[in-house]
């Protein structure tokens, strides 16, 4: 069922190939050169939407209005609504269809709509959606939109710039490691033309999202919905564009994000660089309402008031104007089409149109840090379940020390948390010392400007940093009651005087700082000392162990410092079995070590072998009382097997590849779970 918003759409009979490998293909070889428009011809889009993206799909229609003054759009529906909807709203320049009028003809389609959720299936949609128009009707090249792009200028640049190429993309102009996990090209804004090249690149496209095509990041098979893939179409096809223009496709990740860029106004247009603004991918925004929007960023938009006021504002003007006119053409209920979450509650970028303000809300509560890597990773979710056990007001951010950590823990989705790649961290500094240093000690290098990237860049009052294989059995409140009024806090060691001398007398595995100079002062000390000298050789006559040796220097050269000497703050198998003789009990359900509760434990120097068997400190034979395994090790164990089996639970995940790497023949305290 379509509609015919305009008669210079006219609908041509099917030509589509049938095989055995592809089902879907259209025949590149039958094109027909008379179905080519004149060369002064209509600009081709198309896109596809469900409900939840009306409103931005006629902001979208409404901006090639404003820009283009010979254009036509291909809308398919993927759901009832949405069509019902956009067929009453009189868009002369657009041919308004269904999904079903696709499926009809793509039974692989159909087969595997079911097992895919809405968003993944329509990535899977997008070759078939162009595939559709360019076989269907009196065209021969045309540019699929997502539905959020928004046009600020004539659109007839990317025609001109894709000229004669079968193919026309659009990179992602984002740092190298998104381009290697979600690859170096958008598929937000992507051109076919009707030519052999052209068509044998889409139908390639479309099998391989028939294959795959999942939101969950898969860097073992280079992976990522739809959008992955593009990486390999100029290398296996020929004749394709990949646009120059910084103006196409510009995104929060390419000029929000990215400091360097330079943006301008002339003549009342943005530009980026030199280049007029074009188009503008307008993700990760929610519309509650004709007032209420909600933004996913993580940079504060107010600092740039021409992002804010002449890229976002006019957006969100154009929004609450296709919200008027659904009202007043629509004579049915609209309240599906709008996010169905309170404005208020969201935790990102809130808006009001006409009198924009962009606040990044500060979450009340906790902020905790830490690094975790593929070996930790399993220790990493234990951290942040303790977490979530015993404290309900926190957010958790994790540096990823690798894509494999990065992409499994994107892939879970676990609240509060905030992921952050190793490699926004990194600068040149960092990165000349990288090479000489194993995971662990450049983890410890990193520990500091982990901090520093987190207190500059997100809006938090304090930082807790905690090792990946901490782990909280009561709320931290003693923590932070133990902290106030002061800069920084520091956690006795509690160990011999020798033991000191070697590996220093405060913990660099928990260690908290404010946002304030003298912290900034503390924490670029730590981390220049961290890039001149960090190894986990000890050398007690410099005063040098990894990044904790130095610890004890900032009470001698650093002000307002709180030294934390609770006995179930940090405790650890160094402090408590091995250094000292502490009396292990518990109290209505609570663990006391003497008359202290314990808070957070240290779980250092244990190996993980499989979801049951474990060495429980691996540097040398210790004696564990039983009450320190039946109330400490084994619920940590117990949370460390249901961390294992979650990861399990999850696509395209070799568990194995988790576990310590040492063998379990040279286990020094080995301990197997009971099944």
């Amino acid at each position: 069922m379509i509609l015919h918003s305009n008669t210079k759409a006219e609908k041509l009979s099917t030509n589509i190939r049938i095989n055995e490998s592809n089902n879907y293909s259209i025949n590149a070889d039958s094109y027909n050169d008379k179905n080519k428009l004149p060369a002064n011809k209509t600009l081709h889009f198309c896109t596809l939407l469900g409900k939840g993206y009306v409103f931005k799909v006629l902001a979208l229609y409404s901006s090639l209005e404003q820009h283009s003054k010979n254009f036509h759009i291909w809308i398919c529906c993927i759901d009832n609504k949405s069509y019902s909807i956009l067929t009453n709203m009189n868009l002369i320049n657009a041919t308004v269809f269904q999904v079903s009028d696709i499926e009809n003809a793509e039974l692989e389609l159909v087969q595997i709509k079911n097992s895919r959720k809405e968003n993944q299936y329509c990535w899977t949609l997008k070759p078939f959606v162009i595939n559709y128009v360019l076989n269907n009707y009196h065209v021969d090249s045309i540019i699929y939109c997502d539905s959020d792009i928004f046009f600020f200028s004539d659109p007839s640049v990317i025609f001109d710039e894709w000229s004669d190429y079968s193919v026309f993309i659009c990179p992602q102009r984002d740092r190298d490691w998104v381009h290697r996990l979600y690859g170096k090209y958008q598929a937000g804004l992507i051109g076919f033309k009707k030519d052999k090249n052209g068509l044998e690149s889409l139908n390639w496209w479309g099998k391989k999202c028939i294959e795959w095509c999942s939101s969950y990041l898969d860097p073992k098979n280079e992976r990522w919905g739809d959008q992955k893939y593009l990486d390999k179409i100029p290398l296996l096809f020929s004749s394709v564009k990949i646009s120059q223009n910084l103006g196409l496709d510009a995104a929060p990740w390419n000029i929000v994000y990215n400091k360097k860029i330079n943006i301008s106004i002339k003549d009342n247009i943005p530009y980026i660089e030199n280049y007029k603004l074009v188009a503008y991918h307008f993700v990760y925004i929610s519309v509650f309402n004709d007032t209420g929007y909600s933004i996913q960023t993580l940079t504060d938009l107010s600092t740039s008031g021409i992002i804010k006021n002449m890229i976002y504002l006019p957006y969100f003007k154009s929004i609450r104007t296709a919200i008027k006119n659904v009202k007043d053409n629509v004579n049915e209920n609209i309240n599906i089409l709008f996010k169905d979450i309170n404005a208020k509650k969201q935790k990102n970028i809130y808006s009001k149109i006409y009198n924009l303000v962009f606040n990044k809300n500060k979450h009340k509560g906790y902020y905790f840090c830490t690094l975790t890597s593929q070996q930790y990773i399993i220790r990493c979710i234990a951290l942040y379940k303790s977490l979530k056990n015993t404290i309900n007001n926190f957010n958790l951010y994790i540096c990823c020390m690798d894509d494999i950590s990065f992409s499994t823990l994107q892939n879970m989705s676990l609240k509060n948390v905030i992921l952050i790649h190793v490699n926004d961290v990194e600068n040149n500094e960092l990165l000349k010392v990288k090479h000489n240093r194993d995971i662990q000690e450049y983890s410890w290098t990193m520990k500091a400007p982990l901090i520093l990237y987190v207190l500059k860049n997100f809006n938090v009052d304090s930082i807790v940093y905690c090792d990946s294989d901490i782990f909280f059995f009561k709320n931290p409140n003693k923590i932070f009651n133990q902290w106030k009024g002061h800069d920084i806090f520091l956690c006795k060691q509690r160990v011999s005087n020798d033991y000191a001398r070697f590996h220093g007398n405060y913990q660099a595995g928990l260690i908290g700082f404010r946002n304030n100079k003298n912290c900034y002062d503390i924490l670029k000390w730590w981390k220049q000392k961290c890039i001149e000298w960090c190894y986990s050789s000890a050398q007690p006559e410099l005063g040098r162990w990894g990044d904790q040796k130095y610890l004890d220097k900032l009470p001698m050269l650093f002000s307002n410092i709180k030294i934390i000497n609770h006995l179930g703050i940090d405790a650890a198998a160094w402090n408590l079995i091995i250094h000292n003789n502490y009396k292990i009990h518990t109290k209505y359900n609570d663990v006391y070590i003497e008359n202290s509760k314990l808070i957070v434990y240290h779980f250092g120097r244990m190996e993980i072998f499989n979801d049951s068997e474990f060495d429980l400190w691996r540097l040398a034979i210790l004696k564990f009382d039983k009450n320190i395994i039946d109330n400490i090790y084994i619920p940590y164990l117990n949370e460390i097997k249901n961390v294992i089996n979650e990861l399990k639970s999850l696509e395209g995940i070799t568990i194995e590849d988790f576990y310590d790497k040492e063998s379990i023949k040279e286990a020094k305290n080995f301990y197997r779970l009971n099944k």
